[in-house]
């Protein structure tokens, strides 16, 4: 697109360190020469009880839509917290994957890898135990930083039924996390029997959608259409009426 704007927060960087902070994380990054060198691999820490899901967002605000169209959303990952720093390479370079992946639709909108917090919309980090939840994120919002969150059911490798492992397809988990971040709600969301209102239907219905329980989440050609639709949609503008 032609007039590209760089979507990141305001400079914050005392604001920032007191957000990860909060959660005990450092506000220590991993660059790409670390994603290119990592450490060995460690033994994947246990499998936690509970079925591996994927997190449910609540609603929550979101900014105007044009605050994102035809945007590069900057985005880092967290170099502590994890059970090792393997494990916070691995995570760090299945984010870029994904993020890689949602670039190659031509969406509207790109995720771009930057090292320093301080350009960052949003950080990786890992949440530790969640009962068997893989990764959360968020919505479009206002916010001056971001988190999303994996955590350590992400990392089992326990074997499940179709081959896969929740580590293998932890890229496929992000692809679903990030089409949170782009504004994509669950595709049961309209399910007045597990959410009440706050969602909208645009485009086609797909059970196969990345933002459906499918495992592992592929995105598929109608999230593309839909996606790529929704971003081209002039900017909504709030006002109140004089007459």
């Amino acid at each position: 697109m032609s007039d590209q704007v760089i979507f990141q927060p305001t400079s914050g960087s005392a604001l920032k360190i007191n957000m990860l902070n909060t959660v005990e994380t450092k506000i220590e990054t991993l660059t790409l020469a670390d994603l290119e060198n990592p450490p060995e691999e460690t033994k994947a820490p246990a499998r936690p009880l509970g079925v591996p899901t994927l997190a449910s967002l609540k609603k929550q605000t979101q900014c105007p839509l044009h605050q994102f169209w035809g945007s590069t959303i900057n985005f880092a990952a967290s170099a502590t917290g994890y059970p090792t720093p393997g494990d916070a390479v691995y995570a760090a370079k299945q984010l870029r994957k994904a993020a890689a992946e949602w670039n190659s639709h031509n969406v509207g909108v790109s995720f771009n890898w930057v090292s320093d917090v301080d350009d960052a919309a949003f950080v990786l980090a890992y949440g530790g135990d969640k009962e068997g939840v893989l990764a959360s994120a968020f919505f479009p919002n206002a916010k001056v930083l971001n988190t999303p969150w994996v955590y350590c059911s992400a990392f089992d490798k326990t074997v499940e039924e179709g081959g896969w492992t929740n580590h293998s397809i932890m890229k496929n988990v992000f692809l679903h996390e990030l089409g949170h971040v782009l504004g994509l709600r669950h595709e049961f969301a309209l399910d007045p029997a597990l959410y009440k209102g706050g969602a909208f239907r645009m485009g086609t219905t797909n059970p196969r959608s990345v933002m459906s329980y499918e495992f592992p989440p592929k995105i598929q050609d109608s999230n593309v259409l839909d996606t790529s639709a929704f971003y081209k949609l002039p900017p909504l503008e709030f006002f109140t009426p004089n007459n």
